[in-house]
């Protein structure tokens, strides 16, 4: 592909060179037109070539290189397209390129979602290295994973979230995965039906760190904690909306940080649970913004706290009600956002 398109830029320059030069000998003239008939053999029509560009990046979504390729190639033909991936791609960015940046995505971002736009949200897109690299997809059911889902466009995508459910029927189709995207980094939130596009598909998902869940049930959390190292190999963070410490009889090495419901009655036996693993960090989340982190102590126990975030007092207190004292070895909180004499008061009788 890049060979022929270095091969149509040779053969562009040599079309393009003045012939009032001296006379060649015989064997010189021969030479050259073996050059020129290779050169010719090896061009590719201007149409396939500019297919072979983008099936290159869309085959290759980690890569810079073939994106590089296809910049160059759109420039020379004064496509915008090839302005923005030139732009994302340049290690250093001034004021002015980042607004013409922001410009030339606010003109064109329907067109270059191409195909897949009907079941994209445009407010959430971001663009990265010239592609759609984060994304809130909106599958409605069976019939828009059909008609949308096997396109290419999807390939380059690294953060792909998913618009909230409006039909338990289509749960497993509202949360679909298209196979196209090898350069995923991170999904949220999942549907444990909709496991099978993880775990059902003909090659692991190498460059996945994180995930979240939405709705799991037992056996499917189950087969994720079984199936889920092959197939995730790279898999560190986990989020769950649904999860019951009876259902921890195993869990995997590599997956050190955990993200549970926030349920002040499970919380204690969800921390003793996680404490016989692996796990270095078991989180939750409190609205709005907030977070508490039990991270592992000196001793080894989940016991350090760490309080992320904006977290009123009556959330914090409610969250950890059903802690015991000396479950907290220590605490630390959020200086932008200072604890009050309750809270404190709390902390301090769990230590």
């Amino acid at each position: 592909m890049i060979l022929h398109w270095l091969t149509n830029r040779f053969a562009d320059a040599v079309e393009g060179i003045d012939e009032t030069t001296q006379p060649h000998s015989s064997a010189e003239l021969a030479l050259i037109a073996k050059m020129m008939a290779l050169l010719e053999s090896n061009r590719a029509p201007a149409l396939a070539n500019d297919a072979e560009l983008w099936a290159a990046v869309y085959a290759n979504p980690t890569e810079h290189a073939p994106r590089q390729v296809l910049a160059d190639f759109l420039l020379e033909r004064e496509d915008p397209r090839g302005e923005l991936i030139a732009l994302q791609l340049a290690a250093e960015k001034t004021p002015a390129a980042i607004k013409r940046e922001q410009a030339l995505l606010k003109a064109h971002v329907t067109e270059w979602l191409g195909p897949i736009a009907p079941v994209v949200t445009k407010s959430s897109v971001v663009f990265s290295r010239g592609f759609l690299s984060e994304a809130l997809a909106r599958f409605k059911n069976e019939h828009d994973v059909k008609r949308y889902g096997a396109y290419d466009e999807w390939s380059t995508i690294e953060v792909l979230r998913h618009a909230p459910v409006m039909s338990l029927s289509q749960l497993r189709w509202a949360t679909f995965v298209p196979p196209q995207m090898t350069g995923l980094r991170e999904f949220e939130l999942l549907a444990g039906a909709s496991l099978p596009f993880l775990l059902e598909v003909d090659r692991p998902w190498r460059a996945l760190e994180r995930g979240g869940f939405w709705r799991i049930d037992e056996t499917e959390f189950q087969r994720l904690v079984s199936e889920g190292p092959a197939m995730m190999p790279a898999l560190h963070t986990l989020r769950f909306l649904r999860l019951e410490p009876d259902w921890l009889k195993s869990w995997p090495a590599q997956w050190v940080r955990v993200t549970v419901p926030n349920d002040s009655r499970l919380l204690p036996a969800l921390l003793a649970r996680f404490e016989q693993t692996g796990v270095e960090r078991v989180s939750t989340q409190v609205p709005e913004s907030g977070e508490l982190s039990f991270e592992r102590n000196a001793a080894g126990r989940l016991g350090k706290l760490t309080i992320r975030g904006q977290c009123y007092a009556a959330q914090i207190l409610s969250t950890l009600s059903e802690l015991k004292p000396g479950s907290v070895s220590g605490y630390v909180g959020d200086p932008e956002y200072p604890l009050n004499s309750e809270t404190i008061a709390r902390l301090n009788a769990l230590r």
